[in-house]
């Protein structure tokens, strides 16, 4: 019956539908039914069928968007599962073929490596505990904790470990005065007990009281494996504690604002570190004691001489052949000169230690160094490097020399053709540093000059005019280069250095 009531209602409505707007007119719902009922006076019967084949319609649009929608949210979990499936999969890929490369290689190898991750002995302890065979390879290493050094501030019982898992190897010890604890001197005995096994002894800031102690409790010791004795002082009137010890194969020494006395005639490298101000003269007399010495290296941080000093060299006064001691009774084997001059250091603090070497040096290394608090006067920097510029040619046995220049600010001039004026004939290789100073000659020449190696390192103010007088100032007077290195001079162009030195090997290095 129904079915029958929607045919004749349609079939009812086809007159309407030729009458409803065509083309870009439009007809909004309630238009569309009020046409309806006023122009062919349908029954209210039709209309229901009509809004419930409509309500249907609506009711199926809205199940078939609540299922996609449902879909939707079901592709999304299994996409984010799968996302993850993957992940955990890479993992453990990853994890096998790290285990698998760790197990293939030999404990030698795998010692080694371990060995080297870290310097902290508590992070040793817990790389000893990830895996059954990390812990047995390194129980099986005593090498790698006899590289951790032993110090007074370090718990007793990680040290008892160290000496016991380190086994016969030789040892590093540190006896230190900062964050001074109680036990303080039972520490110490603990360590000197061991003083067959230590190889490299190190006394970090060590106070005058601390000093004296040592020298009361242990003034006569045999440590014949110490290669290596750091000093690191308070004081100039630290005591000589180590002046009774026996330690035939001594050979390297490190001092910080320390001057021992005479003694160390074995000693064949030493570094010294001064930051305060300590008497000239026993440097030099202990210096002279050196009689093995080959290798000496000296930095001076800040150092200041008197008022009278400080106006001379302000005012230019010092000239690098005035009192220079050429008669120096020191007879040294010292072959290998590193030198660093720091900030403020006053000439003669320097002059007194470039007097003392003798000349038989085949190597130095000259850095000076302004820190940015220094003052902003081009003139006084320049005269500084060229007066231990001139000190080079008291050196006339020099085969390598390197110089490092490094200003507080730019557009400080280095003159290169002043640098080889003074450098003596027998030179090889010069190698030069100088970041954020302008190379440029001056043209006062220089004699004839044939180098194995000649690097610019970090020279970035290279000019074409300082690249183009280089050219025709090395073809005049015959200066023949082997082969220059060019070493991060970034804003240097590789074709117009090329140019400059047309008869050398260019090596371009980043």
């Amino acid at each position: 019956m129904s079915s029958s009531l929607e045919r004749s209602s349609l079939f009812a409505l086809l007159p309407f539908f030729s009458a409803v707007p065509k083309g870009d007119e439009s007809l909004d719902t309630d238009q569309f039914w009020g046409m309806l009922v006023k122009e062919q006076n349908l029954s209210f019967d039709i209309l229901n069928v009509i809004q419930g084949t409509r309500a249907k319609g609506i009711k199926r649009a809205r199940m078939l968007q609540e299922k996609a929608a449902g879909m939707l949210l079901t592709l999304q979990t299994l996409t984010r599962s799968l996302e993850e499936m993957n992940a955990s999969f890479k993992k453990r890929i990853d994890c096998v073929a790290r285990r698998q490369g760790l197990d293939s290689l030999p404990d030698e190898i795998l010692s080694h490596i371990l060995g080297s991750v870290t310097s902290v002995f508590t992070e040793a302890l817990g790389l000893s505990q990830v895996c059954s065979r990390f812990r047995q390879v390194m129980l099986d290493s005593p090498h790698i904790w006899a590289n951790f050094r032993l110090h007074t501030l370090m718990n007793p019982r990680h040290v008892g470990t160290l000496v016991k898992r380190s086994q016969n190897c030789p040892l590093k010890i540190c006896i230190g005065s900062q964050n001074r604890c109680n036990d303080w001197s039972r520490r110490v005995e603990t360590l000197f007990s061991l003083k067959d096994r230590i190889e490299d002894l190190e006394f970090r800031w060590l106070s005058v009281d601390d000093s004296k102690e040592i020298s009361r409790q242990y003034n006569e010791f045999q440590m014949a494996n110490l290669r290596k004795l750091t000093i690191k002082a308070y004081s100039s009137e630290t005591s000589d504690f180590y002046a009774l010890w026996s330690s035939p194969n001594l050979k390297c020494l490190w001092l910080s604002d320390f001057i021992p006395a005479p003694g160390f005639q074995q000693i064949s490298y030493c570094h010294m570190t001064f930051t305060v101000d300590r008497p000239l003269d026993c440097l030099k007399r202990f210096l002279r004691s050196l009689s093995s010495l080959e290798t000496l290296e000296i930095e001076l941080d800040d150092l200041n001489s008197n008022e009278e000093e400080r106006y001379e060299e302000e005012n230019g006064v010092y000239d690098a052949d005035d009192n220079y001691d050429y008669d120096s009774p020191w007879i040294s084997n010292i072959t290998s000169f590193s030198f660093s001059i720091i900030g403020k250091t006053l000439i003669p603090d320097a002059r007194c230690i470039l007097e003392t070497i003798r000349l038989n040096v085949t190597e130095i290394s000259l850095s000076i160094v302004y820190p940015k608090y220094y003052p902003n006067n081009c003139s006084k920097i320049y005269w500084r490097q060229l007066y231990f510029l001139q000190l080079i040619r008291h050196f006339p046995m020099l085969e390598k020399l390197q110089l490092h220049f490094s200003g507080p600010d730019p557009d400080y001039d280095l003159e290169f053709d002043e640098i080889l004026f003074r450098v003596p004939r027998t030179l090889q290789n010069l190698r030069i540093e100088a970041p954020g100073h302008i190379l440029s000659m001056s043209g006062c020449g220089h004699t004839p000059l044939r180098l194995r190696t000649l690097q610019f390192r970090n020279c970035d103010r290279m000019d074409l005019e300082f690249l183009e007088t280089v050219r025709h100032d090395f073809l005049l007077n015959d200066v023949v280069i082997g082969k220059v290195e060019v070493v991060g001079c970034r804003l240097v162009e590789e074709e117009k250095l090329q140019d400059a030195f047309p008869n050398s090997k260019v090596v371009w290095k980043t």
